[in-house]
Parts: structure tokens; sequence; C-alpha cells
């Protein structure tokens, strides 16, 4: 569904307009408006939301007669009033209707921008048609006072796991717009740091500087790893095994081989208790399995556990060689927190994910934008074969043990 044409033969001009982005305040004068666009304005957005149809075209029809061609003109959510006035693209939001049904009214050659504030929302919208993302709030603002700001590293996650591009969005003044440079950011979205000031022509004189400077500065590398607790860190399989069997002996389950191997192969351990409770016949409900399994578990996390082999060593290359580093495991937090305090190696990471379900792609989404690093920096270290092949289908590079890494 992506704009294939508009993306060969006209993606680089789309980046170059995004940015200066204004974005109208709603009930914006049109006298603003223009003074906006003659004084350098790079891309214009008509937002309104109070207006009929009738004034809403009346006033992007307005708009249509001086904006010149060099600067594209998009209508905020309203798929009818682009098309009406000839505007060169709609722009929505994820609670604005289908982006597949936009892009098929609005057709290929017309601009369409999708707000996103996850890296699975901008990997969806740009499957789905977007030529570039609209990302925030980026800072408090009060043009959006609901709207959750979305961090610097999950900003930079973003711009690096789509190829279409981002323009940043929310709170953003010329007092803090530079500390945006080197997210993969090309542009940001403005209203008030325009249309909020005195004198419009000076406010975006300044921003055009400001704009120039900030996207120019590079998006410095980085590197991460998304790490495995239970047989990557702690030699903790023989006890998950040990767990079962006396689990399995306890309800009378430990003849069947059957049972066994799907506890081995559970990815977590709601989705083990499930199991045991839909197709074992085990009375008791998931939850109060899984309170069994943390009961019998939880000596061995808090007292007993040890580390894998060689891992205080690697994890201590890991770091100096500048790596950030995330926990996603399915163990529980305070289990996984208590092993890794006891054995010296907590303090090695950066963010943890526990209870985490690694076949559900999001895991790894939600670590990288908590990394800030795009999947092409990010390396996963698990063992178990499935949680690698998922890994592996996302484009991350895969290894089995912390060692493995040269």
């Amino acid at each position: 569904m992506q704009n294939t044409i508009l993306n060969q033969e006209k993606s680089s001009n789309l980046s170059e307009s995004l940015r200066l982005y204004a974005v109208s305040d709603c009930g914006g004068a049109i006298e603003d408006i223009k003074s906006s666009i003659e004084s350098g304005v790079t891309f214009f957005q008509l937002r309104e939301k109070a207006l009929s149809f009738d004034d809403f075209c009346r006033k992007a029809c307005a708009v249509r007669e001086f904006c010149p061609p060099s600067v594209p003109f998009v209508i905020n959510d309203n798929l009818d009033v682009a098309l009406a006035c000839n505007a060169d693209g709609l722009h929505i939001g994820q609670s604005d209707g289908s982006v597949r049904e936009a892009r098929i009214k609005l057709g290929r050659d017309k601009i369409l921008g999708v707000s996103a504030t996850t890296v699975a929302e901008a990997i969806q919208a740009e499957a789905d048609g977007a030529d570039y993302l609209g990302v925030g709030a980026v800072f408090p603002t009060s043009t959006k006072a609901d709207a959750a700001e979305v961090s610097y590293n999950t900003l930079r996650a973003i711009c690096l796991s789509v190829k279409i591009p981002v323009v940043a969005i929310g709170g953003i003044s010329a007092s803090n717009l530079n500390t945006l440079a080197g997210s993969g950011i090309k542009g940001v979205a403005l209203v008030s740091a325009i249309y909020g000031q005195k004198d419009i022509p000076a406010a975006v004189n300044k921003l055009d500087s400001l704009t120039k400077a900030m996207v120019a500065q590079p998006l410095r590398g980085r590197r991460a790893a998304i790490v495995d607790l239970d047989g990557v860190v702690l030699d903790s399989l023989g006890t998950w095994q040990e767990i079962d069997r006396r689990y399995l002996e306890a309800h009378r389950l430990s003849g069947r081989p059957d049972i066994v191997n799907r506890l081995n192969n559970s990815t977590t351990l709601l989705d083990a208790a499930v199991y045991l409770h839909q197709e074992c016949g085990i009375e008791k409900s998931p939850e109060g399995i899984c309170e069994e399994f943390e009961t019998l578990l939880g000596d061995f996390y808090r007292y007993e556990l040890k580390l894998m082999d060689g891992a205080l060593e690697a994890l201590t290359k890991l770091k100096e060689k500048g790596f950030s580093l995330a926990l996603a495991t399915a163990s529980s937090s305070e289990l996984a927190h208590a092993a890794l305090r006891r054995n010296g190696a907590e303090n090695f990471f950066d963010h943890f994910f526990c209870n985490a379900d690694k076949m559900e792609t999001t895991t790894f989404y939600n670590a990288i934008e908590a990394l800030g690093t795009g999947i092409d920096e990010t390396i996963v270290f698990d063992d178990l074969p499935k949680i690698q092949a998922k890994a592996s289908s996302l484009g991350f590079r895969v290894y089995g043990a912390l060692n493995e890494l040269e």
C-alpha cells in the first residue's frame, strides 16, 4: 500500500520540505497564515476542529490561493476538505480512521501524513501508505493537553525503524528544538512557536536558521542489546526443569512427556499456566497456578541461582564497548532483580522488561524504544530457538550466548 510513486520521485523533496512545518492554531487568522508562508515556512498544515464543512472549505480554498507550489499544503483530519480544496495532502492521527483507506481515497499523487507515538504505530503507518510521520508530543504542549509525551529515545527509535521521513511535534519552541538534534528527524512541526508570536516574520526567520542547524547534525550511532535472563545470564534452565518436575509430580502428571515438552517450550509463566488449566485439567485458575510456580521458584532465585559461566565478564565487555542493555525475561520483576542483585549483575542493565512474552513483536519494539536504537544497532541474546527465530524475523542479529559476540 505504500505510495511508491511519491516515495521514489518526491521523497527527497518531501524530507527537505518538512524542516520548518507550520500547523495553524484552530481559528487562526488567514493573515497570520499568509504571513508565515511568505516568511519562509517550508510546509503548512491547516488544522480546524470546530468549523463546519463549508467554513473549513472556504478557509482551505483561501489558503490554496496564496500557498505556493514550493510549500506543501495539507489538511488535518478531513479528507473531504482536502479533496474539495485540492490540497497537496492530508494528515491524520491514530484515531482518525484507516490509513489504508485514506491512501486509497487520496490517490498516490497526494501526500499522506500520519501521527505516531510508538515504533509499532510507525511501522504500521508506513506499511499502510503514509509518506511521512508526525511523532509527539516530544514536549508538554497546551495545544493537545491529553497528548502523551514521547521520549527522545522513542523518537530516535522510530526514525531508525522506518524509511519515510519523520517530523517531531508538540511543545517545540526556539529554545528547545536543538535538543532534538541527532534523533534522525527531518524537521519540526510548530504551532505556538509561530502563531503565538507577536512578530510572525521574525519568529519564522529565527526558526529557519535554528531548524537548518538542527537537521544538519548527524545521527550518531549507538550500540545496544536485548538480553534474556534464564539460560543467558542466569544458569537457571535446570531450575525450571526441576520446578516443572516437582509441580507435575504434585499433580500426578509427571508421566506425560507431551506436557513436559510443552512446559519447556512455554514463552511465559502465564502461557504455561493457561495450558495447565485448559489442557491438563488443573482446576486452579491460571493466576493461581502462576502463584504456585512463583512460590516454588522464589527460593531458587533469591538464594541459589548463579550466573552462567563467563556471564559477568561478557556483560563487562559489552558495557566497555558502549552497549546499552535491556533485560527481557518471562520471569517476574521481583525474582529477576533479586537474582541479579545477589550476583552483582543488576547494574549492567539500563532497562528491564519482566513478565515479557518475546513471541510478541511489541516486546522487542518496546525495548528499542527504551534504548533509543534501531534494529540494526541492536543485538538479541536468547537461548530459545523460537525466540531466536522471532527476533531474526524482525531483522535483529541474534546470539544464543553472551560469549558468542566477539
